[in-house]
């Protein structure tokens, strides 16, 4: 079984390759909830969605986020009436936050409430969040602290750190430690590391059950124009090198393979270098067919030592 960390596109274009290798049952996603929040009688779960999205085969491809040909109409017809959403929902993508939130209201954890409705979209892969507990994320910009999931990907305006808000501390579910442990390996997608993965292993009990764990990271950064994304940005506001560097630094612990572009111009010593450009889906495919290959190795490699005449 594979284990993906995933918080945005890049990782779910890895997925996708991934799913030309492996059946869905051996495939499970762990995604944050940092960037969720409730809204106009839904429930808004942008990362968790768009993977859901994925492997229902109604992912908007284009966007990378949303489902494909949804209209707007209820969306309109609130601003219409003098209810202006801050967040723009397609109506069957607003069903699915509708149901969630009765889910929710009806007593159903985060993670019951996933499993329902990933079993009535047909999925067969494990699609699990972080936590069941509530958390926030806010960006500081030159407009003020905005919440990640409003936050439009501007690096330019950011003035400060990412803030983490919770009432109780957020703990990791028996359903995602027991996924970590089960699996030939964890790979975290080459997402924002400060924005997208930050906030998975701020959950207690992921970095403890990750150093038990194989575990492959994808740098985000590919080129010199990279180094100036948000990602960047973030990383430098934690006092970390806007780079591969800092990555490196951020998942110190819990990493025992790191990936690099052929054309980050970053030197790292000791990781590989891979095509992580994922702007295709060959080239998706072909990142998915060199990390899977890695795995099977290790594994090989393992029974071999393990075996006994």
């Amino acid at each position: 079984m594979i284990t993906i960390i995933s918080a945005g596109p890049a990782s779910r274009s890895l997925i996708q390759g991934i799913r030309t290798f492996l059946d869905d049952q051996a495939i499970t996603v762990i995604a944050p909830v940092a960037d969720m929040r409730w809204y106009s009688g839904g429930h808004a779960a942008p990362e968790l969605d768009s993977v859901m999205y994925l492997f229902a085969g109604l992912l908007d491809r284009k966007k990378s986020y949303g489902i494909r040909a949804d209209t707007c109409t209820t969306h309109r017809f609130l601003s219409a009436i003098g209810h202006d959403e801050e967040i723009r929902v397609g109506d069957k993508e607003r069903a699915v936050h509708i149901a969630r939130a009765d889910l929710l209201n009806a007593g159903q954890s985060l993670t019951e409430a996933t499993q329902t409705l990933c079993s009535g979209l047909g999925i067969q892969a494990a699609i699990l969040p972080a936590t069941d507990d509530d958390m926030d994320a806010y960006l500081e910009t030159e407009r003020g602290y905005i919440h990640l999931c409003n936050f439009k990907n501007e690096p330019e305006e950011i003035r400060g750190k990412l803030v983490l808000s919770w009432e109780k501390s957020p703990e990791a579910t028996d359903e995602v430690i027991s996924a970590i442990n089960r699996s030939d390996a964890v790979i975290i997608g080459p997402d924002d590391p400060v924005a997208g993965i930050a906030p998975i292993l701020a959950c207690k009990g992921i970095r403890e059950a990750l150093s038990g764990t194989f575990v492959i990271a994808v740098s985000p950064f590919s080129t010199e124009a990279s180094l100036r994304s948000t990602g960047a940005y973030l990383l430098e506001a934690e006092g970390l090198d806007p780079s591969t560097t800092g990555v490196a630094d951020l998942y110190r612990g819990i990493c025992d393979l790191l990936i690099q572009d052929f054309h980050d111009p970053t030197e790292i010593p000791g990781t590989l270098r891979l095509e992580t450009r994922l702007n295709s889906r060959a080239r998706s495919e072909t990142l998915a067919w060199d990390l899977m290959t890695l795995v099977r190795d290790r594994s090989l490699h393992q029974k071999r030592e393990n075996h006994s005449f």
